[in-house]
């Protein structure tokens, strides 16, 4: 027998042990089937599709909303106020689709009967249009805010910036200021009030068609003469409009009133606190009571106009309050009669009380949080200390 070389053992062993793996593999395979087999996984529990409260009368609202037959929907909207129903109308696609078709131009003239709106001066400017530039409080040309009223016989609702270069004066038209529409209710942004103004881009048309016409005398003077009655009509046709916008500036003027008064009623109760900044000595006030009764001050008391006191509101001014407040802007620039904002009001009052009765206490505590945190008194009774007159 001949002799086993190095590598021929070493081949015989690693074939063993290859053998040796792969049966202890196919072992480890079959207690595995034979575990599988005996005992199935669990099974997954289902999660639950938990909804709070809210949410399911909310998808509740959109289904009972969704289910109503195209007609009675249609007849549902033309109860509603304009304002209402732009922002129906921007709520989704469908329904913007559905509104803004010239079919619906009947729902858009029973919203705005609604709010007593008279028809157009311009037969052109569709009806969604007319009822965003009255009620919508942006800017007819950039869509950015502006709270102006509209102007009634231009048509238009300028912010600052627009009003700045789309307006020109009588002085900048000239002979043409005749047959151009004016007004003198635009909101004047170069500080001369009242003064008439005209648009720049109808300014432009008419000289650009001026130049042409001026070359046949006939021809010039029976356009100078339409134009001229265009003009003054336009002007009668504004006349309701104007009315109207009267009425609710002065409807407006008297729901600020009403606000400002119920908010001045709300101060009182909540009782404004004053603030006197005096200082006293450590330990000068060992009997417990009021700091004015108990503390000496710094001055004399026959000099209390030196004193330092501070009169913290109960609530922020009245008037900050109607402009600034999204709640009350909301509430005014709605649309509706008077008893519809009496009832929006009253709904709206507890949730005003609620915001507003901690308002004092977060501006107190943020006053008493921007105090220097190593502020000590002053050392009165050292020759280095000196009242000034």
């Amino acid at each position: 027998m001949p002799p086993q070389t190095r590598s021929r053992t070493h081949t015989m062993k690693t074939t063993l042990k290859e053998v040796e793996l792969v049966k202890s593999g196919a072992a480890r395979t079959s207690v595995n089937l034979s575990k599988s087999t005996s005992k199935a996984p669990p099974e997954k529990k289902a999660r639950g599709n938990w909804t709070s409260p809210e949410q399911a009368a909310e998808e509740s609202l959109v289904f009972q909303f969704a289910s109503l037959p195209l007609e009675l929907f249609l007849e549902i909207a033309k109860y509603l106020y304009p304002l209402d129903l732009i922002h129906l109308s921007r709520s989704n696609k469908v329904l913007r689709s559905l509104f803004m078709r010239r079919a619906a131009a009947e729902i858009w003239r029973a919203a705005l009967a609604n709010a007593g709106l008279p028809p157009c001066p311009d037969d052109s400017m569709s009806e969604p249009r007319y009822a965003g530039l009255i009620f919508l409080e942006q800017c007819s040309e950039c869509c950015k805010p502006a709270t102006h009223y509209m102007d009634p016989i231009l048509l238009v609702r300028l912010c600052r910036t627009c009003g700045e270069y789309m307006t020109v004066s009588a002085k900048a038209v000239g002979v043409l200021a005749t047959v151009l529409t004016h007004s003198q209710h635009l909101v004047s942004f170069r500080g001369n009030t009242g003064a008439r103004w005209y648009l720049l881009r109808e300014y432009e048309e008419v000289n650009e068609l001026v130049r042409g016409l001026k070359r046949d005398d006939d021809i010039w003077r029976d356009w100078i003469n339409g134009r001229m009655k265009f003009v003054r009509a336009r002007r009668e046709r504004a006349n309701p409009l104007l009315g109207w916008l009267a009425q609710r500036e002065e409807a407006q003027k008297s729901r600020e009133r009403t606000i400002e008064n119920w908010l001045h009623l709300l101060s009182d109760r909540l009782r404004p606190t004053v603030l006197t900044l005096r200082w006293r000595e450590p330990g000068s006030c060992p009997t417990p009571g009021p700091m004015e009764i108990s503390c000496a001050p710094i001055y004399l008391q026959r000099v209390e106009k030196q004193d330092i006191t501070i009169r913290i509101p109960s609530i922020p001014p009245s008037h900050d309050l109607i402009k600034h407040c999204p709640h009350l802007r909301m509430l005014l620039g709605c649309g509706k009669p008077t008893e519809g904002f009496h009832f929006g009001f009253q709904a709206k009052q507890n949730f005003l009380k609620e915001q507003y009765s901690v308002w004092r206490a977060n501006l107190e505590a943020a006053l008493v949080k921007a105090l220097p945190e190593d502020l000590k008194p002053a050392k009165t009774q050292s020759s280095e200390f000196n009242l000034l007159p």
